[in-house]
């Protein structure tokens, strides 16, 4: 894998092939295009830098809520903005490492959106996973957003404190989308994806539904990917 840059790999050509990765250890910031999105309190931190606090995951993205913020509700997102990115010309992948921290309930309940998106809300067009309380208390959701919404139950529960491997996949056409959870299949959507005229940017995001107030980390990010497999080579 690449963790800064495209690089060429054994077996792997880049003019028909795009694979990247990234460690969130506060470098992505000034030169991989990441940057913060943050409302009434919110705020997204760096993690596990120092101390030997999880060895095996050596810098995290934090988000945390200001849950009951007098200024209305609390957000955080870390995302790449929209660079170019359509569903189409192309079979295209990422993959998201991401925690729970504090699983959201009745007392301090939050959403949260992981994937591809065009703005910060929840009904932007995105390609993602996400944590609704309102439609499901237990499981992973899988969302294609476009013209329209299809949001399905994929079954599969979120486990509070565990590491968990997300992955969306879109077919060449930019017509089918997979999702996997753990290596474990979580759907397939063929309606409501986002046109191919519409810039996608990574995204991961929490949001405040209700609770008492004062800040907390809610959801970690360990690592991300996104691969892209292009129809025709890029020397065009």
């Amino acid at each position: 894998m690449s963790c800064g840059g495209l690089k060429t790999f054994p077996g792997i050509d880049p003019l028909n092939h795009y694979l990247r990765s990234w460690e969130f250890d506060g470098n992505e910031l000034d030169s991989e295009g990441w940057t913060d999105s943050t409302a009434n309190g919110g705020t997204v931190t760096l993690g596990n830098i120092a101390g030997n606090v999880e060895p095996l995951h050596p810098g995290t993205r934090d988000l945390n809520i200001d849950f009951g913020n007098v200024g209305g509700p609390s957000r955080a997102d870390f995302r790449r903005d929209p660079e170019g990115w359509v569903l189409t010309q192309g079979a295209y992948r990422m993959q998201w490492l991401v925690k729970v921290v504090q699983e959201p309930d009745a007392t301090d309940d939050y959403t949260a959106r992981i994937g591809m998106a065009d703005g910060v809300t929840i009904t932007s067009n995105a390609v993602n996973f996400q944590i609704q309380r309102t439609v499901s208390t237990t499981n992973w959701l899988t969302v294609t957003d476009g013209a329209g919404q299809t949001l399905n139950d994929s079954g599969i529960a979120w486990v509070e404190g565990e590491w968990t491997l997300l992955e969306i996949s879109v077919n060449a056409a930019g017509t089918s989308v997979q999702y996997l959870v753990d290596n474990v299949n979580a759907g397939v959507h063929t309606l409501t994806i986002p046109a191919n005229t519409i810039d996608l940017g990574m995204d991961i995001g929490v949001g405040d539904v209700a609770g008492a107030a004062g800040l907390t980390n809610v959801f970690s990010l360990d690592w991300a990917l996104q691969e892209k497999n292009f129809s025709a080579s890029r020397l065009g």
